[in-house]
């Protein structure tokens, strides 16, 4: 099998806050895999080796003959022996990157950024979604997102370091609770931080529940108000560094359509400030985090 492969990373600070984008074709030119991900505090020559690794991981596991571009001449250079490898962060990458490597054929090639465009959109995208979320993108009061310069830690793709940070998973399940009144549709959105931030309620996955059960009983508990699952929209997915615990999460978020039951709405807890029906339309522009603005885009999209 033979793969062409365009990669570029994107750091504004360098070190700043990061991002990666890929491009991976097949031999007739067909698109296989697009990555675009913010791998938080980085510099451009890390965001660059760690947009190589996930490629590299993508494409692993059986003999290929794959030619990647980059617009690294440093990356090239390195890779191909021209340039040794003299800092220890980018040689962690390099050897990684040289591991996964193992069984494939690899030709590397440095490009103008002209012609590296596609790729250079899919990492900036990235770190324009995160700047748009804000720098405390937090999914329940108590978790902080990986979002300051004071927080010197990425990501685990390759950047962040294991023995310093546990690195966990986590799940959590939500919804669009929404009722039509009329011709309108609305849904419900609860506010934190004193209003500061309004978001879709959802919360963590307990131990012998499902997604759908996680789904009805935090949106009970956060609102007050039953709901059935109609549907599943997405799920979304991002990281966050818990200082405190010493701990590196990988969290996912998967969203349901809906409906509630009745306007009986019963006492809920004090996680939400506020619980308040929006129309479609209002709901997209009041919500904080742009990962759920493009979750109520979707559920519009099923609801009207």
């Amino acid at each position: 099998m033979t793969y062409t492969v365009n990669i570029d990373g994107a750091s504004r600070g360098n070190p700043g806050h990061s991002a990666i984008g890929a491009v991976i074709k097949d031999s007739k030119g067909n698109i296989v895999k697009r990555i675009s991900r913010y791998i938080g505090i980085a510099t451009n020559n890390q965001a660059e080796y760690t947009a190589l690794i996930k490629a590299l991981e993508f494409l692993s596991g059986t003999e290929k003959n794959i030619t990647i571009y980059t617009d690294s001449q440093l990356l090239e250079r390195q890779w191909n022996g021209a340039y040794k490898v003299k800092n220890e962060e980018i040689r962690k990458l390099f050897n990684y990157a040289k591991g996964i490597a193992r069984g494939l054929k690899i030709n590397i090639i440095s490009v103008e950024r002209e012609k590296n465009k596609e790729a250079d959109l899919l990492a900036n995208e990235a770190l324009d979604s995160r700047e748009s979320e804000g720098p405390d993108r937090r999914a329940t009061s108590n978790e902080r997102q990986l979002a300051s310069d004071e927080q010197q830690a990425t990501s685990n793709d390759g950047l962040i370091d294991e023995e310093e940070f546990d690195i966990k998973t986590q799940k959590s399940a939500g919804g669009i609770v929404y009722k039509k009144e009329g011709k309108k549709v609305k849904v419900l959105l609860i506010s934190k931080k004193g209003g500061a931030v309004w978001a879709l309620p959802k919360g963590r996955i307990e131990e012998g529940e499902d997604e759908t059960e996680t789904a009805k009983r935090e949106i009970h508990e956060e609102t007050g108000f039953t709901c059935e699952v109609k549907g599943k929209i997405d799920e979304v997915s991002y990281s966050f560094l818990l200082k405190e615990e010493n701990v590196f999460y990988n969290k996912s978020v998967v969203f349901y359509l809906m409906p509630v039951m009745s306007d009986k709405q019963d006492k809920h807890d004090t996680e939400a400030d506020e619980v308040k029906w929006f129309t479609l339309g209002d709901a997209a522009s009041k919500v904080t985090y742009l990962s759920e603005k493009k979750i109520l885009t979707k559920a519009r999209k099923l609801l009207e």
